[in-house]
C-alpha cells in the first residue's frame, strides 16, 4: 500500500506517510500463509475436499482469502477460485487426477500474502486396475442391529461375501482411538464366517486385522482362505506366525515387512500377500474360516479387504497402503504456527505422543524439540503399521514491517514498529535507536532487534525510492497551433499511470479546436503534476486528399496524381510534399511519378496552407505489368471472383476457390491463384497455376486470408482480379463456447423424431428426449435456403440439457406459429428450475422479463423484445456482462414441465458462450447464421457483349428486404452500362448483408500508357471490325489499328449501328531520351586495385562492364579499354574509356593495446605496401583532436571515452589507402574496503567500498592472509571469513571492472581470541537443586563476565551472572540453558543446552454405587504433566486391568478394595486405594397368563420378581405402568411386546420382556428363499428361509425337500416363529450326490404347521450344481397342456420346436437369451391330435430331444 500525496493540492506542506496506519508486517523469515490440509503430495479418496489454512500474519485487518485450485502448477487451467474471510473452504472435484492449490490474502484488491503451492492426488479405489475385491466396512448389510449378513463387494457385485444364518454372522464393532475411530468386523472364533461362493482369481490381497483369543495361535485359525483349496492367511499352531500359504508362499508382508510373524497378536497390523501370477480359487473364498470345521475360525477383528486378480505396480500398492494408513491411523497435526508474545529466544515444542518414531528436520528423534525464532521445522512420524505422516510448524514474531515504498519528492515516511522501547534495543541500519524512524531519502533500511535476554531478530531489508521524475516534466509548452490539430503531452519517455486534460480527456493526445488555457494533470508512480499551457490558433488545419490513375501500369510508365486537398476559407493551400513510396518526392500540386519496379507503394501527401498548417494522408497503389505491345485475341483484363465471397466465413480448412472463366483465354494461357495471410501478399500460402477456373486448398490454421487470380500468357499478366478476403473459423473452436446445437447433427428415432440434439461444443452435455411422444420433429425449411430446423408442437414437445452450465451470451433463430400473439406463457429456451432466458409475454408479441439477459435481448440484431410478426423467422440473441449459472440445466421448447408453456414453432441452431466474447467473435457468429439460414447473393459471371455499347437490363432475386447498387439504384432491376463495374449490397429480414459485383464487358482490346525508346514503333489495335463500327482516332485514322512512334496522347471514338457510342481512355506514349548523351569522359590513370566511377543517373537500373562487373564502379587491375553498357529498364546506351595504371595500392592496417585509463595506448602500424613500393607518409588521427605521423605512436587520452582512430598511408607512387577503427578507453576502478577487529571462531565481515566511474566492478579477489590454510580466499564482493586463531593478518583486495581494468589494496585485520564455552549439569527432578558447572576455556586473555539464561517459557525466566550457579526449578517442563561468556577483548561466545524438569503424577479415580452382574467403568482422574503409559488396577480378590478407565463385573455383592498405580513415560509413579461397594440386583420375572387370545384382549400377568422395590412396565401399545401387576384391554389384534424392569432400593435393575400376540387365529407361512451349498465331500446342504405370513405364532412346521423330483426327505422344525419373522433352517439331512450324477434342482415346500396339515400351492425351486442341461416334460402323456421344465448350467440362447411322427414341424418358440437357472414353461397342446411327438431343444447351438404323447 503506497500513500502518495500531490504537494500542489496541499499548499506544498510536507507529506508524511505514517506506517502505523499501514497494516502490513512481516517477520524474521518471509511471511507466508501456512496451509494445513490437504498436505503436499497427499493422496485423497473422496472428491469432497476440505481445504484449511492459517490466517496471514501480514495484517491485523480483516483480509479476504482466495482459494485457487488448478490442474496445473502454473494455474493456467484454474478449476476453482473463490474469496471469503474464512480459513477453510470445501469443493467437490469432478474428476480424478493431480491437483494444485494455494491461498492468497488480499486487502481490497491488493495482494498481501500467499501460501506455497501444494499438490495432492485424487483417486478412487474402485477405479484401480485389476481390482477384484473391494470390501469396505462402510458397505455392509446388517441384521439384528450389528450382525453382518452381507459384505458388499464394490469391485464386483457378483462376489459379495454372505452369511444368512444369524448364529454364524460376525458383528460390526467400533475400535475407538486404537484405530482412529474406524469400524471392523469381529469374528468370535467359534463359528463366525462370511462366504464368497463364486470362483475368484487371486494375485494380491491387503487387509488389517488382530487376534484376541490368546497370546499364541491355536492351529489352523484362518483369516482368509479358499473354500476347498488355496490357503492364504492361516495360523501356525502354538506360536505367533502364519503357516504355509498355498497362494502366496513366503510373500506375506506384515506392517510393510516381509515376515509371517504376527506378534503381538492382539495389536492391529497391516497384512498383505502377493504372488507373481494369478492363483485360481475355483470354489470361492471363506473370510474368518478355513473350512467348516471346529477350531479353524478366526478370533479377532478384520478391517477392509482389497484384492487384485493380476499383479499391480508399486504406485498402485502405495495407493492401497495410503488408504489403510488414512483410515486406520491418526494423521499428524502440529497445530497452528507459534506466535511469540514478546520473547526472541528459542521455544520448546512437543508433538502428539503414541507414534512409533519421530524425525524432526533439525535431527531430533523424540516427540520434543526446540525451535528458534523465524525457523520452520518439519516432522515425519511413523506408526506401528509402518505408515508415515508429515507436518510442519513455524515460530514467528509480529514485527511490523512495510513493503518496499516509492515516495514522491519532498514526502517522508515513518516506519513505526509498534514495540515498546523499554523491552527491546533497536539498532537501525541508519544508526538510530528509537522504535521508529523517519525516512526521506532513497536507500535500503533494516532493523536489528534485541530483547532483554540478548536474543535477537534481524528484519528483512526494506527499500525506499524517492521519485522526482514527475517534478521535472513540462507536459505542454505555450505555443501556437492550427485548429483541429492534436497536441501531444511531452512525457520524456516516462510511462505515466494516468493523464487528464481539463476537457476530461485521458489521452496523451488532445484535439484543439479553440484558443485558450488548458490544464493537464498527470501521475507517475503515485506522484502527481499539474501543468498549464496557453494555446493560440494560427490557422485552419487542411484536409489532405488525392487521387491517382486506377488502372494497370507498366514498370516504366508515369502515374498521374491529382491533389484533392481542401481547407476552410480564407486560408489557402500553397504547399505540397509528395512521397511516392519508392524514394521519389515532389513539391508540385499535381505531379507525375515514374515507378521502376512492380509492387505496392505507400504514397503520402502532406498538404500545407499559407498559415503553415499541415495535414497528411497515405494511400496504397499497386504497380502491375501490362500485356505486351502486340496483343492476342482477348477483350478485358478483369477476372470476376466467385467463391469464397468477400468477407465470407469458411468453416472447413479445405476451401474450394472458383472464378469467372475469361472468354479470351487461350489453351497456352493459365490462371494463377494466389492465397496469402496478409493483404500485401508478402506471406504467400499458395501460388498455384491451373487451367480451369477453380482450385482447392487446405488452410493451415484459422484466421483471415486474402486471395486473387491472374491470367498469365507468355509469363505476362494479361488479366487480373480484385483482392478478396475471407475468414476461416471452425465454430466449435470459438473461445468460451459451451453449447453448439447444429440442426445437421441430430439423432432420430424410427419415426424420424429428434431424440438427441448433439452439442458439438461438448458431446457429453447434449439436448436429449427419451420419450417418443414428446420428441420434436426434424424438418427442412425452404424459406431458409432449405436449412434443417427442429419443430416443436406447442403441446408437450421439448428437449432437455440435464447438466449445469453457465450462460453469458446465446444466439439462435426461431419462429412462432400458433397465432399472431403469444398464446400464454411459452418458453423457447430456459433454465429447468430457474433462469428464464426467452419466455413470452401472454397476449402480446413480446418476450417477458429475462432473468438471464434482463433487457439485453436483440431481435434481428436490434435491441428489442418485440418478436412480431411471430410467424416470420428471426435471429434472436441475448448477452450479459458476467455469467449466469443454470444449475439444473436447460429446457429447449419449454419454460417448465407445465401444460400450456410449450413453444409452437421451429428453432434453428443454438450457440451459447459461458463468458462474454468480443465483437470479432460476435461477427463470426452473425456471419455463420447469415450463411446457413439466409440466401447469399450471387450475381453470376460477368456479362460479355457480343456487339455494341448499349445498356443491358439486369435483375436479381426479389426476396431481399433492401437493395443498394453502387450506381445509386435501390431496386432489384437495373440497367448496366458497358465497360462499368457494379456492386450490389442486399439486406435480408435478419439484417444480414450480402455483397457481389458484376461487370459488362465488350470486345475492345485494352491499351495503356507506354514508354518507348527513340526509333521504336508500337501498334494499337482496338479489335473492332471497321465495317460494323464507325471508328475515329484523334490523329485522323478511321482504321481499327494505328502505329505510333512519336511522343503524344492518343484516343479514339466509336459508334455502333444502334447509335450507341464509346470513347476510349487517353493513352500517353512517352519517348525516353534520357540516355542519348551518356558518356564516360576522357581517358585517365588509376592505381592498380583502385576503382573507377562512371557518371551516375537516377534512372539507370543496370550497369554492365566489359569486365563482367555489374556495379556502377569497376575495379581496375590492368591498363586497357573499358566499355560500359547502361540500361534504365527500357532503353540502353554504351561508351568506352582508356584507363592506365599509375601504381599499386597499399593495404592500410594497425593494432593497439592498453585500453585502461591512465595508461598510454600503444598503436602499431601493420600496413603492407605493394612489392617494390615504399610507404612514404602516415597520418594518424586519434579521435580527440590529436594526431601523429610516427610509424608506431603512443598516445595518452585525457578522459575515458570511445574514439574513432584513422590511419592514412601513401606510397611513393602516390597510391593511398585508409582504415578506421574504434577503441574505448575504460576507467580504472578504485579498490577500498573497511575493517574492524574481530574474534576467532567468529565471522570477520569485510565491506567493499570500491568504485568505478562507469561500467561496473564484476570481479573481486580477496586473500585474507591466513597462512594456516589454502582456503583463505574469496571472490565475493562483501565476504565474511572466520579465523580459527588470534593474530594480525594482512588482507589483500583486488578488484576488476567489466572492461578488465584492475586495482589492488592491502589492510591489516586484528583477530582476538574467543572463549570456547561449555558447561555440565546434574539433577532432573522438580524441587531438586540442579548445579551447573562452567567448563569454558580461552587461548589468550581471560573471561571477564558470565551470564546464564534459564528459559522455561514466558512464565518462568531466570538469569544469573555466577560462574557455577545452582538453580532450584519450581516448574516442570523444558528449560533452555544458555551460557554467554565475554572475554577481556569483548569477544562473546554462547553455548546452549536443554533440561526437562518433570513431576510425579497424582493418582486419583471416581467411584459410585455398583450392581452385581452389571459391567461398570471406573473413571480415571489422575493428574500428570506427562503421558501415562502404564495403568495397573487391582480389584480384590484378583481382578486386574491395564486400561485407562477399566471395566469390571462382580457376580457377588459386597465391599472390595480397588487399588490404582500409574506410571508416566519418564518413570514417575503414584498409587491410591479406595473401597468399592457392589450391591445385589433384583430378579425380574413375569408370566402372561392368557397369551395368544383374540381381540378384544384383557392382559393378565403374574409378577414373580425378587428383591425389587419398584417396577417399570412398557405394555407394548404406548401404555406404561408402575404397578406390580397391571391390567389393560387390547381392543385390536396384533403383537405387543411387554417389558418389565425390576428396580432395587439401590437402583440396581433387571429387565425381561415377553411378546403378547392378539390375533384372529389366521395361520400362514411362505417359503422366501433356498440356499444350496455343495460340501467338499459332494454332499448337498439345503437351507430354506421361511417367513410367518399369518397372524399367529408358528411353533412347529414340517419342511419337505425334493431333489430332481426323484429323491425326497422331510424334517420337522420345532421353532417359534412370530408374525412377520423370518428364520433360516438348515436341513439336518444332506443329499449325497454321485460322482457322475449331481442334482439338477431342488424344490422345498411346507406341508405342516403347528401339527396341522398345511396345503401350500407354492413350491420353491432352485438350480443346483450340475453343470449339464436338464430337460423334463410332464405330465407325459398329456392332454390340454404340457409343462417344460429345464435347467440351464450357463447363460445362453434358448429356442425349441415340436415335430410329429412324419417329421413335420408344427410348433416353434424362440425364448431368447436367459441366465443360468431353473425355468418352467407351459405349452398349449390342446390343438394337437392324439399321437407321439418330438420336442427338439436348441441351447447355444446344441440340440436335445424329448418325446411326449398326446392322449384324448
Amino acid at each position: 500500500m503506497i500513500l502518495s500525496l500531490d504537494k500542489s493540492y496541499f499548499n506544498k506542506k510536507k507529506a508524511v506517510i505514517l506506517l502505523f496506519i499501514v497494516v502490513f508486517f512481516s517477520f524474521g523469515i518471509k511471511a507466508q500463509i501456512r496451509t494445513q490440509s490437504p498436505n503436499s503430495s497427499s493422496l485423497l479418496f473422496s472428491p469432497k475436499v476440505v481445504f484449511k489454512w492459517d490466517s496471514s500474519l501480514r495484517s491485523k485487518q480483516m483480509l479476504n482469502y482466495e482459494l485457487k485450485v488448478a490442474a496445473d502448477s502454473a494455474f493456467a487451467n484454474s478449476l476453482f477460485q473463490q474469496a471469503s474471510t474464512a480459513l477453510s473452504d470445501t469443493i467437490t472435484l469432478s474428476s480424478l487426477g493431480k491437483y494444485y492449490w494455494k491461498v492468497v490474502a488480499k486487502f481490497g484488491e491488493e495482494l498481501i500474502d500467499s501460501s506455497k503451492v501444494q499438490d495432492f492426488t485424487l483417486t478412487n479405489l474402485s477405479s484401480l486396475p485389476n481390482l477384484r475385491l473391494l470390501f469396505l466396512t462402510d458397505s455392509l448389510v446388517l441384521t439384528n442391529g450389528n450382525q453382518v449378513e452381507q459384505w458388499t463387494n464394490l469391485a464386483d457385485p457378483s462376489l459379495h461375501a454372505v452369511e444368512v444364518i444369524d448364529s454364524l454372522k460376525p458383528i460390526l464393532v467400533n475400535n475407538g482411538n486404537s484405530l482412529n475411530q474406524a469400524q471392523t468386523l469381529f469374528f468370535d472364533g467359534l463359528d463366525d464366517r462370511l462366504t464368497i461362493s463364486s470362483a475368484v482369481g487371486m494375485s494380491e490381497i491387503y487387509t488389517i486385522a488382530n487376534y484376541t483369543i490368546g497370546t499364541t495361535f491355536t492351529p489352523f485359525r484362518t483369516l482368509i482362505s479358499g473354500r476347498t483349496t488355496g490357503v492364504m492367511l492361516r495360523a501356525q499352531g502354538g506360536g505367533t506366525s502364519f503357516g504355509p500359504s498355498q497362494v502366496f508362499g513366503q510373500n506375506i508382508f506384515i506392517n510393510g515387512t516381509q515376515t509371517v510373524d504376527f506378534a503381538p497378536l492382539d495389536s492391529f497390523k497391516f497384512v498383505s500377500g502377493r504372488v507373481a501370477g494369478t492363483y485360481p480359487l475355483a470354489s470361492g473364498i471363506l473370510i474368518g474360516s478355513n473350512v467348516n470345521l471346529n477350531n479353524r475360525f478366526w478370533g479377532g477383528n478384520l478391517g477392509d479387504i482389497i484384492a487384485f486378480d493380476t499383479p499391480v505396480n508399486d504406485s498402485i500398492r502405495n495407493i492401497v497402503k495410503r488408504h489403510f494408513c488414512l483410515k486406520y491411523n491418526k494423521s499428524l497435526d502440529l497445530g497452528p504456527n507459534i506466535i511469540s508474545l514478546g520473547k526472541l529466544c528459542d521455544s520448546a515444542i512437543s508433538a502428539p505422543l503414541g507414534y512409533e518414531s519421530y524425525r524432526w528436520s533439525n535431527g531430533d528423534t523424540t516427540a520434543f524439540t526446540t525451535i528458534s525464532l523465524g525457523e520452520e521445522l518439519s516432522l515425519e512420524v511413523t506408526t506401528k503399521m509402518g505408515c508415515t505422516f508429515k507436518d510442519q510448524i513455524a515460530f514467528d514474531f509480529p514485527l511490523f514491517m512495510p513493503r518496499d515504498q516509492t515516495l514522491c519528492s519532498g514526502d517522508s515516511l515513518v516506519w513505526d514498529t509498534q514495540l515498546e522501547s523499554g523491552d527491546y534495543t533497536f539498532q537501525w541500519s541508519n544508526g538510530t535507536s528509537d522504535s521508529l524512524i523517519e525516512i526521506t531519502q532513497s536507500g535500503s533500511y533494516y532493523l536489528r532487534l534485541i530483547d532483554q535476554n540478548l536474543c535477537e531478530l534481524n528484519s528483512d531489508t526494506f527499500y525506499v525510492l524517492v521519485d522526482s521524475s514527475v517534478s521535472s516534466l513540462d507536459l505542454v509548452p505555450d505555443t501556437s497551433i492550427c485548429r483541429l490539430e492534436k497536441v501531444s503531452a511531452n512525457i520524456q519517455g516516462y510511462s505515466l499511470d494516468s493523464i487528464q486534460w481539463s476537457s476530461g480527456s485521458d489521452s496523451l493526445i488532445e484535439l484543439i479546436d479553440t484558443a485558450g488555457t488548458y490544464i493537464i494533470s498527470a501521475s507517475l508512480n503515485g506522484c502527481f503534476l499539474r501543468d498549464t499551457a496557453f494555446l493560440t490558433i494560427q490557422g485552419e488545419k487542411p484536409s489532405a486528399n488525392f487521387s491517382a490513375q486506377d488502372f494497370y501500369l507498366s514498370p516504366n510508365d508515369s502515374v498521374s496524381f491529382t491533389d484533392l486537398s481542401s481547407v476552410q476559407s480564407p486560408d489557402i493551400i500553397n504547399q505540397w510534399d509528395w512521397d511516392f513510396g519508392d524514394g521519389s518526392t515532389s513539391t508540385l500540386q499535381n505531379p507525375f511519378n515514374q515507378y521502376n519496379s512492380l509492387g505496392s507503394f505507400n504514397v503520402k501527401l502532406k498538404a500545407g496552407t499559407d498559415k503553415n498548417c499541415f495535414d497528411s494522408t497515405i494511400k496504397v497503389i499497386e504497380i502491375l505489368p501490362l500485356p505486351p505491345t502486340t496483343f492476342d485475341d482477348y477483350s478485358t483484363p478483369r477476372i470476376g471472383l466467385q467463391k469464397p465471397k468477400n468477407d465470407a466465413l469458411v468453416m472447413q480448412s479445405e476451401v474450394i476457390f472458383s472464378w469467372n472463366k475469361v472468354p479470351f483465354k487461350q489453351s497456352t494461357d493459365a490462371y494463377k491463384l494466389e492465397i496469402a495471410s496478409d493483404s500485401a501478399f508478402q506471406n504467400l500460402l499458395l501460388s498455384s497455376t491451373v487451367n480451369e477456373p477453380t482450385d482447392t486448398f487446405t488452410l493451415p490454421n484459422e484466421g483471415v486470408f486474402f486471395w486473387k487470380v491472374s491470367l498469365i500468357s507468355s509469363n505476362q499478366i494479361i488479366a487480373h482480379s480484385k483482392r478478396l478476403s475471407f475468414v476461416y473459423s471452425e465454430i466449435v473452436n470459438l473461445p468460451n463456447l459451451n453449447i453448439f446445437l447444429n440442426t445437421d447433427s441430430v439423432q432420430l428415432n424410427q419415426q424420424s423424431k429428434v431424440t438427441k440434439w448433439v452439442n458439438l461444443a461438448d458431446t457429453t452435455v447434449s439436448a436429449v428426449q427419451l420419450i417418443d411422444s414428446i420428441m420434436p420433429n426434424w424438418l427442412m425449411e425452404p424459406l431458409l435456403d432449405s436449412a434443417n430446423l427442429i419443430s416443436f408442437d406447442g403441446i408437450d414437445d421439448r428437449l432437455a440439457i440435464d447438466s449445469s452450465l453457465g450462460i453469458a451470451e446465446l444466439y439462435t433463430i426461431a419462429n412462432y406459429s400458433a397465432g399472431n400473439t403469444f398464446q400464454g406463457t411459452v418458453g423457447l429456451i430456459n433454465g429447468q428450475t430457474s433462469g428464464v432466458i426467452f419466455r413470452s409475454r401472454p397476449g402480446s408479441t413480446r418476450f417477458g422479463p429475462s432473468q438471464v439477459f434482463s433487457n439485453a435481448i436483440q431481435v434481428n440484431n436490434v435491441l428489442t423484445d418485440d418478436f412480431s410478426p411471430l410467424i416470420e423467422y428471426k435471429l434472436l440473441s441475448g448477452r450479459i456482462a458476467g455469467t449466469f449459472p443454470l444449475g439444473s440445466g436447460v429446457f429447449i421448447g419449454s419454460d417448465a414441465n407445465i401444460s400450456g408453456r410449450f413453444w409452437q414453432g421451429a428453432i434453428g441452431d443454438v450457440l451459447s458462450f459461458n463468458a462474454p466474447v468480443n465483437d470479432s467473435i460476435r461477427d463470426i457468429v452473425q456471419v455463420y447464421f447469415c450463411q446457413k439460414f439466409g440466401r447469399p447473393l450471387d450475381l453470376g459471371p460477368d456479362i460479355v457483349l457480343d456487339y455494341g455499347f448499349c445498356e443491358t437490363d439486369f435483375s436479381v432475386d426479389t426476396t431481399y428486404s433492401s437493395y443498394n447498387w453502387s450506381s445509386g439504384d435501390t431496386t432489384a432491376q437495373i440497367e448496366l452500362l458497358p465497360g462499368k463495374s457494379y456492386q450490389l449490397t442486399v439486406t435480408n429480414q435478419f439484417g444480414c448483408q450480402y455483397v457481389d459485383d458484376i461487370q459488362v464487358n465488350f470486345g475492345i482490346r485494352p491499351f495503356q500508357d507506354l514508354k518507348i525508346c527513340p526509333g521504336d514503333t508500337v501498334e494499337w489495335n482496338n479489335g473492332l471490325d471497321s465495317t460494323n463500327y464507325n471508328i475515329q482516332w484523334n490523329i485522323g485514322s478511321t482504321d481499327s489499328l494505328i502505329r505510333i512512334s512519336d511522343q503524344g496522347n492518343y484516343f479514339f471514338t466509336v459508334q455502333d449501328t444502334n447509335d450507341c457510342g464509346y470513347v476510349s481512355d487517353t493513352v500517353r506514349i512517352t519517348v525516353d531520351s534520357s540516355l542519348i548523351d551518356y558518356t564516360l569522359g576522357k581517358d585517365t590513370s588509376v592505381c592498380r586495385g583502385g576503382v573507377f566511377n562512371p557518371p551516375l543517373l537516377d534512372t539507370i537500373q543496370r550497369y554492365s562492364w566489359s569486365t563482367n562487373s555489374l556495379g556502377p564502379e569497376v575495379v581496375i587491375d590492368t591498363a586497357g579499354l573499358y566499355t560500359i553498357e547502361v540500361d534504365n529498364g527500357l532503353c540502353k546506351a554504351k561508351d568506352s574509356i582508356q584507363i592506365n595504371i599509375a601504381g599499386d595500392l597499399p593495404q592500410a592496417d594497425f593494432s593497439a593495446s592498453n585500453f585502461c585509463f591512465g595508461d598510454s595506448v600503444n598503436f602499431f602500424d601493420a600496413s603492407i605496401p605493394p612489392s617494390g613500393d615504399t610507404i612514404i607518409r602516415r597520418s594518424w588521427l586519434f579521435g580527440d583532436g590529436g594526431s601523429d605521423t610516427m610509424i608506431n605512436p603512443s598516445y595518452y587520452y585525457s578522459i575515458p571515452n570511445t574514439y574513432n582512430v584513422n590511419l592514412l598511408v601513401q606510397t611513393d607512387k602516390l597510391c593511398i589507402d585508409t582504415i578506421s577503427k574504434q577503441i574505448t578507453i575504460n576507467p580504472k576502478p578504485t579498490a577500498w574496503f573497511g575493517v574492524d577487529e574481530s574474534c576467532a571462531k567468529q565471522n570477520a565481515s569485510f565491506t567493499d567500498s570500491s568504485q568505478v566511474s562507469s561500467g561496473s566492478i564484476n570481479a573481486f579477489y580477496w586473500d585474507f592472509g591466513d597462512q594456516s590454510t589454502l582456503a583463505d580466499t574469496s571472490r565475493a564482493q562483501g565476504p565474511a571469513y572466520t579465523y580459527d586463531t588470534l593474530g594480525l593478518y594482512l588482507v589483500t583486495q583486488i578488484v576488476e571492472s567489466d572492461q578488465g581494468c584492475k586495482d589492488t589494496i592491502q589492510r591489516f585485520q586484528k583477530v582476538n581470541a574467543s572463549p570456547l564455552v561449555d558447561f555440565s549439569f546434574d539433577g532432573f527432578c522438580l524441587n531438586d537443586s540442579t548445579t551447573f558447572t562452567d567448563q569454558t576455556q580461552i587461548a589468550s586473555g581471560s573471561i571477564t563476565a558470565y551470564k546464564w539464561f534459564f528459559n522455561a517459557g514466558n512464565q518462568n525466566f531466570q538469569e544469573t551472572t555466577l560462574k557455577d550457579p545452582t538453580i532450584q526449578f519450581v516448574d516442570t517442563g523444558l528449560t533452555i540453558i544458555t551460557l554467554r561468556a565475554t572475554s577481556d577483548e569483548n569477544c562473546i561466545s554462547v553455548h546452549r543446552d536443554s533440561i526437562y524438569m518433570r513431576n510425579n503424577p497424582i493418582s486419583n479415580f471416581n467411584l459410585s454405587v455398583y450392581c452385581e452382574d452389571s459391567l461398570f467403568t471406573v473413571s480415571d482422574q489422575t493428574l500428570s504433566q506427562d503421558s501415562i503409559i502404564s495403568y495397573l488396577w487391582v480389584l480384590e480378590p484378583g481382578d486386574t486391568s491395564n486400561e485407562v478407565n477399566p471395566t469390571f463385573i462382580k457376580d457377588l455383592s459386597g465391599a472390595y478394595n480397588l487399588k490404582q498405580k500409574v506410571v508416566t513415560t519418564f518413570g514417575c509413579s503414584d498409587s491410591s486405594i479406595k473401597v468399592l461397594e457392589v450391591k445385589a440386583k433384583p430378579t425380574a420375572s413375569f408370566t402372561i397368563l392368557n397369551n395368544g387370545s383374540g381381540a378384544p384382549y384383557q392382559l393378565r400377568v403374574l409378577n414373580t420378581s425378587d428383591d425389587a422395590t419398584s417396577y417399570e412396565w412398557n405394555l407394548g401399545n404406548g401404555s406404561s405402568s408402575a404397578l406390580a401387576e397391571p391390567s389393560i384391554i387390547y381392543p385390536d389384534t396384533g403383537d405387543f411386546e411387554i417389558a418389565l424392569t425390576a428396580i432395587s432400593q439401590f437402583g440396581c435393575r433387571d429387565s425381561t420382556t415377553k411378546l403378547l400376540t392378539v390375533t384372529p387365529y389366521f395361520l400362514e407361512a411362505l417359503l422366501e428363499d433356498i440356499f444350496l451349498r455343495e460340501l467338499f465331500d459332494g454332499r448337498l446342504e439345503i437351507t430354506a428361509r421361511v417367513v410367518n405370513s399369518g397372524n399367529n405364532t408358528i411353533n412347529q412346521m414340517r419342511l419337505v425337500a425334493t431333489m430332481n423330483d426323484e429323491f425326497q426327505f422331510a424334517e420337522k422344525v420345532n421353532e417359534t416363529i412370530f408374525k412377520g419373522e423370518r428364520k433360516a433352517y438348515q436341513f439336518n439331512s444332506t443329499f449325497l450326490q454321485g460322482d457322475n450324477k449331481k442334482v439338477d434342482f431342488v424344490c422345498v415346500k411346507i406341508d405342516q404347521l403347528n401339527q396341522l396339515p398345511y396345503n401350500s400351492a407354492v413350491e420353491l425351486c432352485e438350480k443346483a450344481f450340475n453343470n449339464e442341461l436338464k430337460l423334463e416334460l410332464f405330465p407325459n402323456p398329456a392332454n390340454e397342456s404340457l409343462n417344460l421344465r429345464y435347467v440351464l448350467p450357463l447363460n445362453g440362447t434358448v429356442e425349441f420346436s415340436v415335430y410329429d411322427q412324419l417329421g413335420r414341424r408344427i410348433m416353434d418358440q424362440e425364448v431368447g437369451n436367459q441366465e443360468e437357472g431353473l425355468y418352467l414353461l407351459q405349452l398349449d397342446v390342446d390343438q394337437l391330435q392324439q399321437g407321439v411327438y418330438f420336442l427338439r431343444f436348441n441351447y447355444n447351438g446344441s440340440f436335445f430331444s424329448e418325446t411326449f404323447i398326446i392322449e384324448r
